[in-house]
């Protein structure tokens, strides 16, 4: 996410911390799929996220959402794990804040077949204001009531995302990380039912037809 630094107006004191509330999608490999909390590759799987309840607590910051957003990871036979979307505000007095967001010009590329990762991006919502675009690394004075938005990158797929096994397809629309939409448009698996019941489904039939519709376009 970035550094807060600044003077806490609940006790007077300074502080300064950097924050680690996102994630950066991992990328899918030749035999899983992208680690969804991987957040940096150099870390050896030793770097945790945050506690967003502990940092509001620590912090006088605001948090609106943190939320996995769909269809971001790299399609594939294995999928690249889909990034974020958080958005935060400032309590009582303005913060200091930077942030530096990987994958902000490039995406993350899927190989053999796989489909590329989301870029990240950043934007401000002044109080009253309109969103507006932000770089993807940027220091500014944040005031209580203006909210930033950062959304991380997601990891490249590995694979023809059509060669996806169809339960690891429903698996990923019921979780959230997939809409329906994009399992027929990008995976060829035709779903019955809704998601948020039991009654989702994967249509064997036609979704061998949807495939075979599918590898035929170029």
């Amino acid at each position: 996410m970035g550094v807060i630094s600044g003077t806490d107006f609940r006790t007077g004191a300074s502080f300064v911390n950097q924050l680690f509330v996102a994630n950066n999608g991992g990328p899918a490999t030749s035999t899983c799929d992208g680690w969804l909390t991987w957040i940096l590759p150099v870390c050896a799987g030793l770097l945790y996220r945050d506690s967003i309840e502990i940092n509001e607590q620590k912090y006088p910051l605001q948090f609106d959402h943190v939320n996995l957003v769909p269809d971001s990871g790299g399609a594939g036979k294995f999928r690249g794990a889909v990034g974020m979307e958080l958005s935060y505000t400032s309590r009582g007095e303005p913060i200091d804040l930077v942030w530096v967001l990987d994958g902000h010009e490039r995406p993350s590329h899927g190989i053999h077949g796989g489909g590329p990762g989301q870029l990240a991006s950043a934007a401000l919502c002044e109080a009253g204001r309109e969103k507006k675009p932000m770089p993807g690394t940027a220091a500014i004075s944040l005031k209580p009531g203006d909210y930033v938005f950062n959304v991380t990158a997601s990891g490249g797929g590995f694979g023809d995302p059509l060669q996806r096994d169809t339960a690891a397809v429903l698996h990923d629309v019921r979780e959230g990380y997939v809409t329906p939409a994009a399992a027929s448009s990008v995976y060829g698996v035709v779903l019955t039912g809704e998601p948020n019941d039991d009654s989702l489904a994967v249509d064997e039939e036609a979704t061998a037809a949807r495939r075979a519709e599918l590898a035929t376009v170029d």
